[in-house]
């Protein structure tokens, strides 16, 4: 759109969308004028609120938010006080927290949907927008697919359970392991050599079992 005069990059500019061409299907039927009521507020600022969006309503307004020092625009949806209700912390939930809280893998986000919200990272500008979920919406989904979703529970339990074994065992054969060569280092009947490390009671190397099982031994303190 072409627009005259001096132009403020401070500005907050709302635009008429009779202006432009139709290129996003979402945004919003109506725009408000220059002087935006105190009604319309940003996802940011009814999140401030305590306020969410009630169900079936839609932005009232749209604008775009210029930056001079990071040569930036930003676009921003308004929604109508009138048309929200209380309890915005307590109707949605995170993409992360909901990955956690839940259990669920991105097959599964996948098979809810897309969020029903998104909105600016509060704690870091530059970081991806956040999507929210509404919970009622997650535990019906949940509800609805509730044998499939505790068939796949168990068996991704299952699957963590071998997993943290499998990790044990390796670590406790690490340390075994570390134990042991330690106990070489330091035993009577060993000693190093240009060819390597050498022992007179196993000149082959570790007998069977050792060290995952049980330690050398033959074992004896050098004496100092």
């Amino acid at each position: 759109m072409a627009s005259t005069g001096v132009f403020n990059p401070y500005s907050q500019l709302l635009f008429h969308r009779d202006s432009f061409e139709v290129a996003e299907p979402f945004l919003p039927p109506t725009i408000a004028n220059y002087d935006r009521p105190v009604s319309l507020k940003t996802m940011d600022q009814l999140r401030q609120l305590d306020l969410r969006p009630a169900v079936g309503s839609i932005p009232k307004a749209c604008y775009y938010l210029t930056s001079y020092s990071s040569s930036t625009v930003k676009f921003r949806l308004l929604y109508d006080v009138a048309d929200c209700v209380e309890g915005f912390e307590s109707a949605y939930i995170t993409k992360t927290r909901l990955m956690k809280t839940y259990c669920l893998s991105e097959s599964w986000l996948l098979a809810l949907g897309d969020p029903d919200l998104t909105q600016s990272n509060p704690h870091y500008e530059s970081a991806a927008p956040m999507q929210l979920y509404l919970r009622d919406r997650v535990e019906a989904f949940l509800a609805n697919h509730a044998d499939e979703y505790a068939a796949w529970l168990e068996d991704r339990n299952k699957r963590v359970a071998i997993a943290q074994v499998i990790s044990a065992k390796a670590k406790k054969k690490r340390a075994l392991i570390r134990e042991q060569t330690q106990k070489c280092l330091t035993c009577a009947s060993a000693w190093v050599r240009d060819e390597g490390f050498w022992c007179a009671i196993h000149p082959k190397g570790w007998i069977d079992g050792v060290p995952d099982e049980f330690f050398c031994p033959d074992w004896q303190a050098r004496l100092r």
